[in-house]
């Protein structure tokens, strides 16, 4: 009776211990991107396609920010094409997420391109768990790094 008792907290026991080991993997990493319009004129259109997730911002007033939030699904980048008031359009893939960390990426727009401005992450992007941030300058190189 004792031997069946065992057995059977045994494997009450491998069956949570199985469960606590499926939820922490199947936790999905998070990311945002704020696109920040740094222009002299509106957007009036702004797409970005990352992780294979599409997301339509509509339009950015200069000096204004939109943000969207997505599932970070392995390594990707950012697809971003916006047009503006005056009909001018730029695209422009850049960046990039990686599985296994949550991501918050800054992309700012001026008259003639977008580039990451600033980028954290972390392990756990709520808690601000082991995070890592650096800000960029236009040209990519790295004007600031953060801890």
């Amino acid at each position: 009776m004792k031997t069946k008792r065992l057995l059977l907290l045994i494997a009450m026991l491998c069956v949570v211990a199985a469960l606590a080991v499926v939820l922490l993997l199947a936790r999905a990493n998070k990311g945002e991107v704020i696109v920040k319009n740094a222009a002299t004129e509106s957007i009036v259109q702004c797409h970005i396609e990352i992780c294979s997730q599409s997301f339509d911002l509509g339009s950015i007033a200069p000096s204004e920010s939109k943000k969207a939030t997505y599932k970070v699904r392995g390594t990707s980048h950012y697809a971003v094409s916006l047009q503006f008031e005056s009909g001018k359009k730029i695209s422009k893939n850049l960046a990039y997420v990686t599985h296994g960390l949550d991501f918050r990426d800054l992309l700012n727009v001026n008259d003639n391109d977008i580039f990451l401005q600033e980028s954290t992450n972390c392990k756990n992007l709520d808690r601000n768990l082991d995070c890592m941030s650096a800000v960029y300058n236009p040209d990519g190189s790295i004007a600031k790094p953060v801890k």
